[in-house]
C-alpha cells in the first residue's frame, strides 16, 4: 500500500507541475521550521527496528493477528497505518497511526465520537475582554504540529 501510495503521488509530480512544486515548498518550510528533518541510513534502520518491535509487542498482547493470504476472507479487514516518530517523548518515542485506505473508511471515520469538551468561541472570546492585560499570537502554523 505504502508503495501504491508513493508511486500515485509520483505520478501526480509528474502530470502537474505545479502541485509538484507546491509540495516541494511545504516540505522546505517543513525542514526549515524544524518540524522534520532527513536522516542517514543508521538512523533509518533504528527507526525501522523500533517499528519491528511495536508490532511484535501488539502481537504479543494479542492485539493483531497476523494472517497469511490463503486465510483472507471478507470477514478480516487490514488496517492501514504508518509510524510516527517523536524523539522528545519521554515515554513512547513511537506509534502507529491508522490511515484511511482507498476504497474504505478510516478507523476514526468509524468511532464513535464523545460530546465537545472546548468551550465555544463567543464564549471564549467574552472571557478574554473581561482581562486586563491579554497576550495574542499567530497560531497558523501550530496545527501542523498537532
Amino acid at each position: 500500500m505504502a508503495i501504491k501510495r508513493f508511486t500515485s503521488i509520483e505520478r501526480k509530480f509528474a502530470r502537474d507541475q505545479n502541485f509538484k512544486q507546491q509540495y516541494v515548498n511545504f516540505m522546505e518550510e517543513y525542514q526549515a521550521l524544524g518540524h522534520m528533518t532527513a536522516i542517514d541510513e543508521s538512523e533509518q534502520n533504528n527507526f525501522k527496528q523500533q517499528y519491528v518491535n511495536f508490532m511484535e509487542e501488539y502481537q504479543a498482547l494479542g492485539h493483531m493477528t497476523a494472517i497469511d493470504e490463503s486465510e483472507q476472507n471478507e470477514s478480516l479487514y487490514h488496517l492501514p497505518h504508518y509510524a510516527v516518530f517523536k524523539d522528545t517523548s519521554a515515554t513512547t518515542k513511537m506509534g502507529v497511526v491508522s490511515s484511511k485506505p482507498d476504497d474504505g473508511l478510516s478507523l476514526n471515520s468509524v468511532l464513535q465520537t464523545g460530546p465537545v469538551i472546548q468551550d465555544d468561541i463567543f464564549s471564549i472570546m467574552l472571557r478574554f475582554r473581561t482581562h486586563l492585560i491579554v497576550s495574542t499570537a499567530d497560531i497558523t502554523k501550530m496545527y501542523r504540529c498537532i
